[in-house]
């Protein structure tokens, strides 16, 4: 959320719902992305997911990542590595019980 009064230069709108998750492969990330379904379809198998930084990890992502673990297993040779944004942010998923699914599920979750 900007500061009251914050200038831009511009403004976009995007809708995510539109966005087709993508994977990137070995070798480059400019020029060797595809989609995740045309990865799948070619049997490329994902050594490693990530999920947050320093700027992303929020609750809510940390909620998506729990609702679509819970009763299920990261697939064997996959590393998923969740990372939130703040302490805060941590502090909340373990009381909502994501942390929980997801280190159940296979994941790790780091500071």
């Amino acid at each position: 959320m900007a500061d009251a009064g914050a200038e831009f230069a511009a403004t976009w709108q995007l809708d995510l719902s539109t966005v087709v998750p993508q994977v990137a492969l070995p070798g480059a990330v400019v020029g060797n992305v595809v989609t995740a379904a045309a990865a799948a379809a070619d049997g490329v198998h994902l050594d490693q997911c990530f999920v947050g930084s320093c700027a992303n990890g929020h609750l809510e992502d940390f909620a998506v990542a729990a609702a679509l673990l819970r009763g299920r297993q990261v697939a064997a040779g996959t590393r998923l590595i969740v990372t939130p944004a703040s302490q805060q942010v941590y502090l909340d998923a373990v009381r909502a019980g994501y942390v929980t699914a997801i280190v159940e599920a296979g994941g790790v979750v780091t500071p």
